[in-house]
């Protein structure tokens, strides 16, 4: 059993290290069609980028969060943010 627990421990981490990445490549993506540096403007509410990524809201809003901790970004409003750190830039 503890074997099992860790392999769960694990896979969940990686799980939400994947997910945050995919949140941080959408913004990527959508900073790379944008003209504006560093900042991302956000074509859609948080429920579509769900929708596009195949998560859920409330994942989408974590990701986000946990990418604010980490400082890769910068919430400027809820539809504008700056990209930070490692792979902000094109």
């Amino acid at each position: 059993f503890p074997y099992t627990t860790l392999f769960r421990s694990t896979h969940n981490l990686l799980l939400l290290k994947d997910v945050t990445e995919s949140v941080f490549e959408f913004l990527r993506d959508m900073q790379r069609r944008g003209a504006n540096g560093n900042h991302v403007d956000l074509p859609m509410p948080r429920n579509d980028i769900a929708d596009y990524l195949g998560l859920t809201t409330e994942t989408v809003s974590r990701a986000l969060t946990r990418l604010k901790k980490a400082s890769r970004i910068a919430m400027l409003s809820q539809r504008r943010l700056i990209l930070l750190g490692p792979g902000a830039s094109n």
